[in-house]
């Protein structure tokens, strides 16, 4: 019996659809579990804290067994900070860091996207420059075009 995630992936594909973002909580449920199978790409948010970290760990673990590929995505980043650079290194160890660092708060805080809240801030930038990496790790397997 198909998941109704199955279900839905299948009927974007039958209507052209070539491309589908699928944004799960950070919790072990069959559900997550079944995006992560379903994805040619996974993408862990990560703030550079030690409960972040620690938090992250399950869903590495998991995306390791299923021979998934992901990247880490450090989020809410205070600018110069020793701590981030630390974060970084100790992430890159087990597996790639998508850059670049997209700093979301003041745009979260208003309800926005960050090219809503600021269409040419630094956040922004960061946000178009974070799909230029996602676009070209799919490239190949998918017609991917950043709008």
């Amino acid at each position: 019996m198909a998941t109704a995630l199955e279900t839905a992936l299948a009927t974007l594909g039958e209507a052209g659809y070539d491309l589908a973002i699928v944004d799960t909580p950070g919790v072990d449920s069959p559900a997550t579990v079944g995006a992560m199978r379903a994805a040619e790409l996974c993408l862990v948010p990560c703030r550079p804290t030690a409960t972040d970290l620690r938090g992250c760990m399950p869903t590495v673990q998991t995306l390791i067994r299923l021979e998934k590929p992901f990247a880490f995505v450090l989020s809410q980043c205070p600018p110069r900070s020793g701590r981030v650079e630390e974060t970084r290194a100790g992430l890159s160890a087990l597996g790639l860091i998508a850059e670049p660092r997209a700093d979301h708060q003041d745009a979260m805080a208003a309800g926005l996207g960050v090219t809503e809240f600021n269409e040419t801030g630094a956040a922004a930038a960061e946000i178009r420059r974070l799909w230029q990496w996602i676009a070209a790790k799919l490239e190949g397997k998918r017609h991917v075009k950043a709008a």
